[in-house]
């Protein structure tokens, strides 16, 4: 509990609080005496290079200070909570050329030989047909501009991998080969996007923590409103606030060949759990239903000064980037880009990545074909959320779910 309470304070008042044991008690920490007195004065007590030798007793009257002594003459001392910074050497990255994420300034040091850069992509006017008659919507002509951006967007999405890496992605898990292989294919999104139109201009000198999309408003042409004349494709979804003017989520929806899932489906969902009583998902409790009791208490007995600010049906859902299966869009998304064989495809997959996924089978994700297509979705969903405003990403998710990333936030069930 002292912990959740850490990182929810600390992401308020940024990366240090200052709080009393009363402020603590109110938040329903139990803290024990000795994380307390470590929290007055640190590992050490000053002026002293032993903890007390007496836990339970204030005095045995031969002047030593116990536990309980000590901490009563700090009692009005205050509380500092600061945020451990994480050293590099405890750090396992993805890869060698994914770091946790540098400063904007900061040069990144990726494998070009290995990965490359989007405007290579786009140079190659076979893949950009490949990409315009596989995905759903509208796409821009290839321009060095286009080229320009693409590659800009490219170096910020590699650093936000790395926050996203290092903030929602298990330790244990940071050489998961979903990783690996978006790290391989992040490039090819960062084109995808850009020839879709959805990237603000000049994203190398937009804010580190500012959304990389475009606003849908004004930009109708580019950005497909999913609705019910909609095409229904697998892929990618992203929710815009129209509340806040904010891009607030991205998510993925693929089915099987034997069960077609769609963007319209997946929504439809979300709205049915958004009603419900009893969630834990921070999209429905941040955007509960209006009718659900979570928004209907709140307001009836003003346990917040102000109007919720903003309900589920506030946000609309938009298409990312997606596709309808066929033969030659599943050959196309499932070959291997960087093979010597043929036929092409718009993404890259190595053997390690191909053996690790017929190892792989949950969720009734049974055909290497199926599975490879929920990794593209994924990707999507995942290049989507990089672009994302980290102030207002309401997801904790680190995507790939389905092939072994698990959440690193323990869900608590928010019931009215």
């Amino acid at each position: 509990m002292l912990a959740k309470a850490h990182r929810n304070l600390s992401s308020s008042f940024e990366r240090q609080m200052v709080a009393t044991p009363y402020i603590l008690v109110n938040l329903g920490c139990r803290v024990h005496l000795t994380t307390l007195l470590r929290m007055w004065n640190g590992p050490k007590p000053k002026g002293s290079a032993n903890w007390p030798k007496k836990k339970g007793k204030a005095s045995d009257g031969d002047g030593e200070r116990s536990y309980i002594s000590w901490a009563y003459e700090l009692r009005n001392s205050s509380i500092v909570l600061v945020v451990p910074e994480e050293s590099a050497d405890d750090v396992e990255m993805v890869d060698n050329d994914v770091a946790a994420a540098p400063p904007p300034t900061v040069k990144y040091m990726g494998r070009k030989d290995d990965f490359p850069n989007p405007s290579e992509y786009l140079d190659d006017s076979a893949w950009v047909e490949m990409v315009s008659e596989t995905f759903e919507g509208s796409f821009h002509a290839v321009t060095d501009e286009i080229m320009t951006l693409a590659d800009d967007l490219y170096s910020r999405l590699l650093q936000n991998l790395g926050s996203h890496i290092q903030k929602k992605v298990d330790k244990s898990k940071r050489r998961h080969f979903t990783l690996r292989w978006s790290r391989q294919n992040l490039s090819q999104f960062a084109a995808i996007v850009t020839l879709a139109g959805h990237v603000r201009d000049e994203p190398s000198i937009v804010g580190d923590k500012e959304c990389l999309l475009k606003n849908p408003v004004g930009s109708k042409h580019w950005f497909v409103l999913v609705d019910n004349e909609f095409t229904n494709p697998e892929g990618c979804y992203i929710y815009y606030d129209t509340v806040n003017g904010e891009w607030i989520r991205s998510g993925k929806v693929a089915g099987t060949c034997n069960d077609h899932k769609g963007m319209m489906d997946r929504h439809k969902e979300h709205l049915a759990s958004a009603a419900r009583n009893d969630n834990s998902s921070s999209l429905y409790i941040q955007y509960p239903a209006k009718s659900s009791s979570l928004a209907t208490t709140v307001r009836s007995n003003n346990i917040c000064p102000y109007p919720w600010p903003a309900y589920f049906e506030d946000l609309k859902i938009f298409c990312g980037i997606g596709f309808i299966r066929s033969d030659i869009v599943e050959q196309r998304l499932t070959a291997d880009g960087d093979s010597d064989d043929s036929p092409k495809g718009i993404f890259v997959w190595d053997k390690a990545c191909i053996d690790s996924l017929n190892k792989c089978g949950k969720g009734g994700v049974t055909t290497l074909k199926d599975k490879q297509l929920h990794m593209v979705a994924y990707l999507l969903e995942l290049g989507y959320e990089l672009m994302l405003s980290a102030e207002m990403d309401v997801s904790t998710m680190p995507g790939f779910e389905k092939f072994g990333l698990p959440n690193l936030y323990k869900k608590e069930i928010v019931n009215i």
